[in-house]
């Protein structure tokens, strides 16, 4: 199996191969940098398919998987298979492009999935390279030509989610702690600590807040009691001590 090198690319695109659409610019040493469309598909929201407008961007959201559709088409002969794989560019600022490929006999525009890794939003404009993709030739011709529909035809993106659990699915399985313990797990450290932390200082609060609750309740009863073991102003001064320390107990709640 040999790889193409950009003579070899522009060669078969000159000869209506591989790339309609191309730019030659966007032709590398050994391989051509595919630009994003104008349509993609959010799959961590319910696979919800946006089309820019004029001078409209795409936006990828942190941890957000999309699927963005490229600028250009392939027609990629019987004898070619291509790959797909990330920028480095990309790649540094968090986002991925899943590495796949192009089987010999694909036709149309490719679907990049993408994953934001980043905490931040990240901006793609229509026509920016998004990945990179090489192509190889083939001992032979393949006997077996990709022959299949592409998800954005039927405006469905195709993803198996029988395969997909809640965590209330499987939290019998020994092998799933609780929600909140499968939480910190994926979470950076750091972050797992300051939540654990949170969690900490509020059941402490409500703690707080229940005895306050409970005493307060106890005094007003006593203090309607017939035998009288407390005195009406006794339990009004024990009265609004509980209701300031409840108060300052939700403000410093709050405020955290």
């Amino acid at each position: 199996m040999t790889v193409l090198s950009n003579l070899e690319i522009e060669k078969l695109i000159a000869q209506g191969k591989l790339i309609k659409n191309s730019s030659a610019k966007q032709v590398g040493a050994a391989c051509y940098e595919l630009r994003a469309g104008k349509t993609y598909f959010d799959l961590t929201e319910n696979n919800s398919r946006t089309d820019l407008s004029q001078r409209e961007f795409i936006i990828i959201k942190p941890w957000h998987r999309v699927v963005i559709l490229t600028q250009e088409s392939l027609e990629i002969p019987n004898d070619i298979l291509a790959r797909v794989v990330s920028k480095g560019s990309l790649f540094s600022i968090g986002l991925s492009a899943v590495c796949t490929q192009a089987d010999p006999g694909f036709k149309g525009q490719l679907g990049i999935v993408t994953q934001n890794f980043s905490d931040k939003y990240i901006k793609i404009s229509p026509g920016q390279a998004i990945a990179k993709i090489d192509f190889s030739f083939l001992s032979s011709e393949s006997t077996k030509p990709y022959n299949g529909q592409h998800g954005f035809q039927s405006n469905f993106w195709p993803i198996d989610t029988t395969l997909q659990k809640q965590h209330s699915e499987v939290a019998s399985d020994s092998r799933v702690d609780s929600e909140l313990d499968e939480a910190y797990k994926v979470l950076p450290k750091d972050v797992s600590q300051v939540i654990e932390s949170l969690v900490r200082k509020q059941r402490r609060v409500n703690t707080g807040i229940i005895a306050l609750f409970a005493i307060n309740a106890l005094t007003l009863v006593f203090a309607v009691l017939p035998s009288k073991p407390i005195d009406t102003a006794t339990a009004i001064i024990i009265n609004l001590i509980s209701q300031i320390l409840v108060s300052a107990f939700t403000f410093l709640r709050r405020a955290k």
